[in-house]
């Protein structure tokens, strides 16, 4: 029996996957191909439809895989997300994201996805857990083989980012606060063209938003207020474990507000959803990131 605990996971930036590839954890993948069929659905004098008109119409690639990222991960990854290589510890956007191959040992098979590149990613966290990351990831091609040929890689041991560590500052305040999530979404535009295979797979656009869980106090009443006016605020989100630090920065934030609301006689919360916008030539997002322990 093929049990999930001993599937193994690896990526690149070029072929091929071998012992020099990166090792991950993760929680969850479903990163699969999808074949799709085109079944003649023409007129022909009867209910039943025939296998001589029908057949395979596309193969799509494309999944989610989760994680908790130790930093050393978060390197390698954020390039990835963001588009722009390290530069001392800063990970830029963009105009473009780069491509990769993700190949997964799923116990009974390999199965290598090659084209990827990140449609969305998503940090999240909330009280007492780890900051997980999510991935959508968009492939052009996939292969299969004997899981037997899989690559044995270390997987990385440092730890990873908790919820506890993180600081939350917003038009120069901070805030405790009860969850958070950073999603960056690409816009993957997927085109097959003349291909039964993803042909390109771009990055047609991109949004940033910010949602965080906060207390309704004085201080989130006062940036109600900008944000009813429609004035942006400044606002950076950062975790720090040790010497380590993964600090999110972004330009500008601006919110469709709406008030918060009394479900009980606990606490009142003011769960807020920003979009992040780019400020003069500051961009909307820089992450800022020290591996070094």
């Amino acid at each position: 029996m093929s049990q999930g605990s001993q599937a193994k996971l690896l990526m690149d930036s070029v072929a091929p996957i071998d012992t020099n590839s990166e090792s991950y954890a993760f929680i969850s993948e479903n990163l699969k191909q999808t074949v799709e069929l085109d079944i003649d659905n023409s007129i022909r004098g009867t209910r039943s439809k025939a296998v001589e008109r029908s057949g395979v119409s596309l193969k799509r690639v494309g999944g989610n895989i989760r994680m908790r990222p130790s930093p050393t991960e978060l390197d390698n990854l954020l390039p990835r997300i963001l588009g722009a290589t390290e530069d001392s510890d800063s990970f830029a956007l963009a105009e473009t994201v780069p491509e990769f191959i993700v190949a997964i040992n799923k116990v009974g098979s390999q199965y290598t996805y090659s084209g990827c590149k990140v449609g969305v990613a998503t940090f999240t966290g909330s009280e007492g857990q780890a900051v997980e990351l999510s991935l959508d990831v968009v492939g052009k091609t996939r292969a299969k083989s004997a899981a037997g040929s899989f690559p044995s890689v270390a997987i990385d041991t440092d730890t990873y980012y908790t919820f506890w560590q993180g600081v939350l500052t917003l038009d120069s305040t901070e805030y405790n606060f009860r969850t958070f999530e950073v999603k960056i979404d690409n816009m993957a535009e997927v085109l097959f063209e003349n291909s039964v295979t993803a042909t390109t797979v771009e990055a047609a656009d991109r949004m940033v938003t910010l949602t965080v869980d906060l207390p309704y106090d004085s201080d989130a009443n006062s940036f109600q207020d900008d944000i009813d006016n429609a004035e942006n605020i400044s606002g950076s989100l950062v975790f720090t474990n040790g010497n380590q630090s993964l600090t999110f920065t972004f330009g500008a934030l601006m919110a469709a507000d709406e008030d918060p609301e009394v479900s009980g006689k606990s606490k009142i919360r003011y769960p807020i959803s920003f979009t992040a916008l780019t400020t003069g030539t500051t961009k909307e997002l820089v992450v800022t990131h020290d591996s070094s322990a």
